[in-house]
């Protein structure tokens, strides 16, 4: 027991409380990457092997495609919606539109929309009584 006193004791004793608490330290860091890992296995489906970054860069790659595949196929077609809300009831309209033109008559707030779209703005138009 007098051993431990002593000042290589002291520093044995010391080791052993750095090293038991660096052991704890592990313990905590592995118990987070295994629940980053299960994370990541959720996001991923079944390509394990594929890591977070590779999997959004697919991800954006697989998007500009769908994106310039649409721009090519919508040019000027779509929907324009307008609602028109009351106390105790609301419609709401769905109308086609194509080449940029509603296939059925349009309010002059539905062609404003529909320029706007075109023009590659955004905007939503609110009437109150």
């Amino acid at each position: 027991m007098d051993q431990l006193t002593e000042p290589a004791g002291l520093v044995a004793l010391g080791a052993a409380a750095v090293a038991l608490l660096a052991l704890l330290l592990v313990a905590i860091v592995a118990l987070r990457v295994r629940r980053l890992r299960a994370e990541q296995r959720v996001v991923l489906g079944g390509r394990a092997r594929e890591d977070l970054v590779t999997h959004a860069a697919a991800l954006q790659e697989a998007f500009m495609t769908l994106h310039e595949r649409v721009e090519e196929v919508a040019a000027g077609n779509g929907v324009v919606l307008s609602s028109i809300t009351h106390r105790e009831t609301a419609r709401l309209y769905c109308k086609q539109v194509v080449d940029g033109r509603g296939e059925h008559l349009l309010s002059p707030e539905e062609d404003e929309a529909i320029r706007l779209a075109l023009a590659g703005e955004r905007s939503t138009v609110v009437l109150e009584d």
